[in-house]
């Protein structure tokens, strides 16, 4: 326990070094959670309307693709977020002064996460 504690704190355990620890886990757990959920939207929701099957939850055929839901907007809108952050990002750099808002707080949840992975895992046990 004492290991991981220091790896997670190597600079002493201060109200900053917790906030700045906390930041990192909720970026970690944030960017696992689109990589799964973009993904799991990329491969099985169809594209340019519902098809055949009368998907509840479609990509639509507009300019800028998004995910669309008849049953829920926040649903919808969760699920284009996800999408955007991992399998989308070619349209993000496509639309780059436009998709700033979302893509500074990509970089800052990638960069955090990365942190914490870099310092968790920087020698084995």
């Amino acid at each position: 326990m004492h290991r991981i504690r220091y790896r997670l704190f190597p600079w002493g355990v201060t109200f900053g070094g917790v906030v700045l620890v906390l930041l990192e886990v909720g970026s970690f757990l944030l960017f696992i959670t689109a990589l799964v959920a973009g993904t799991i939207v990329n491969f099985t929701l169809p594209y340019f309307g519902p098809g055949l099957a009368g998907h509840n939850c479609y990509f639509t055929d507009a300019l800028i693709v998004y995910v669309e839901c008849r049953s829920s907007r926040q649903l919808g809108t969760l699920l284009s977020w996800a999408w955007f952050w991992t399998w989308g990002i070619h349209l993000q750099i496509g639309f780059l002064p436009f998709s700033l808002i979302t893509l500074i707080p990509e970089l800052v949840t990638v960069w955090l996460s990365t942190r914490l992975l870099r310092r968790i895992l920087r020698d084995p046990f």
